[in-house]
């Protein structure tokens, strides 16, 4: 290509290099180039799976988690299809969520977080083990002693292991776990016998010394539960047996001793 440049009269001529062009053959050579390329890390042994570590389990064995996953030594890193991991992983009750990555050159890595039981549902005399969202983790015969509240108002039409409750009392379970998750903030958990949302405008709760506390409707659940704490370690409580606080107004708590 050359350009015209007028210098006093004169004309010189200036050339300037020519574009390369990228021709079908040169692209080819390079897409080939790339196949060789992933062919071989495919398949040497530089990135073979030589280590699998798994953390924050303590529920599920690092056994178990391994073998869910499906990815095994030997096999090449590239080739480990973690999003099949993962989804093979999450399907065990007590996993909350996992994350599984590779670390080159032959290293996967397994980060787990575990489902804690917030409370417990009646399910044809037994009890049912749930998260904070209402995920089934368990069964227990109802003669156990469990160490967390049991759930009245909402009753199970279909029981499975790992999977959300089913039931008809839809806005009852919805209450439940905004409950349970303000609970589970609040560490709340514990001391508490039963959590009863079966009437949504008279939601109670009953603590292991036999002291009921009356909620009202759901209007200001979650500014009540956080405010609840303080209210049962009151100095003023100590020592109480039964009784009811009512929180129906959280400007104005309340405590009645029984008699």
């Amino acid at each position: 290509m050359k350009r015209e440049r007028r210098d006093s009269g004169n004309v010189t001529a200036i050339a300037f290099p020519k574009k390369k062009k990228w021709t079908s053959g040169r692209v080819t050579v390079i897409i080939c180039a790339v196949i060789a390329l992933l062919i071989a890390l495919l398949f040497t042994p530089l990135f073979n799976v030589t280590e699998i570590t798994v953390s924050g389990n303590e529920r599920v064995s690092t056994e178990a988690l391994i073998e869910a996953s499906g990815i095994y030594r030997g096999v090449n890193t590239l080739k480990a299809n973690l999003g099949q991991a993962r989804k093979r992983i999450s399907t065990i009750a007590y996993i909350d969520t996992v994350k599984v990555e590779r670390r080159f050159p032959g290293r996967v890595v397994i980060t787990v977080t575990e489902s804690q039981e917030a409370a417990y549902l009646p399910f044809i005399g037994n009890y049912v083990g749930i998260d904070a969202k209402g995920k089934i983790l368990e069964i227990k015969p109802k003669g156990t002693v469990v160490d967390r509240p049991v759930v009245l108002g909402v009753t199970i039409s279909e029981f499975n292991i790992g999977s959300i409750v089913k039931t008809p009392q839809e806005e009852q379970f919805a209450v439940m776990c905004q409950m349970l998750k303000q609970m589970e903030i609040n560490q709340l958990t514990s001391g508490i016998a039963q959590v009863d949302v079966t009437d949504l405008n008279d939601i109670r709760m009953y603590l292991t010394n036999h002291i009921a506390i009356t909620f009202g409707s759901t209007d200001n659940l979650n500014y009540k539960l956080s405010f609840l704490k303080s209210v049962i370690t009151s100095p003023d409580l100590s020592g109480q047996q039964g009784g009811v606080i009512d929180m129906t107004n959280p400007e104005r708590v309340t405590y009645r001793a029984n008699g």
